[in-house]
């Protein structure tokens, strides 16, 4: 039981640093409406593919973006069309393992974390997937298709 608290504490501190990261660059880029529009200033060549932004380095990626804060934090996130924030299993645990003091909890562990379950992608603000808490197929869609529209990245086996 002491591994799903941490696997939620994980989450949590997941939303909370990708939080940080949406103020600090929307502060040093009053342009910036929401953090998805870092992709398409990179695709508009207005800002390079990676760089240092406010506190944090950047490194635009296929479909979301890489964000490295001073103390090393890693947060890594992908983007839906409507410009919600996508992250799976795989970010989560390197966001855990960059923290100051690491934190290393396994995929089931995190499968099981309330609200997350074992569908691998979620929306950040998304409220808890009802399927996984039915018992649903792992998979299922969570109010738009994202794993439709975000297949898995060749060579991830998480999904």
């Amino acid at each position: 039981m002491e591994q799903v608290g941490a696997a939620r504490d994980l989450v949590l501190g997941y939303v909370d640093a990708l939080k940080a990261v949406d103020e600090a660059m929307r502060a040093a880029m009053p342009s910036l409406e929401r953090l998805a529009d870092v992709l398409g200033l990179d695709r508009s060549r207005r800002i390079n593919r990676s760089g240092h932004i406010s506190t944090y380095s950047y490194t635009v990626h296929g479909a979301g973006c890489r964000f490295v804060s001073d103390n090393d934090t890693d947060v890594d996130v992908d983007f839906a069309v409507d410009g919600s924030e996508i992250f799976d299993l795989w970010r989560l645990r390197w966001y855990g393992l960059s923290l100051p003091e690491p934190l290393d909890v396994t995929d089931q562990d995190l499968g099981t974390s309330d609200g997350l379950g074992d569908h691998g992608g979620q929306r950040a603000d998304a409220p808890p997937c009802p399927s996984c808490r039915q018992g649903g197929a792992p998979g299922a869609p969570i109010g738009s298709s994202v794993q439709q529209a975000y297949p898995p990245a060749r060579g991830y086996r998480g999904w």
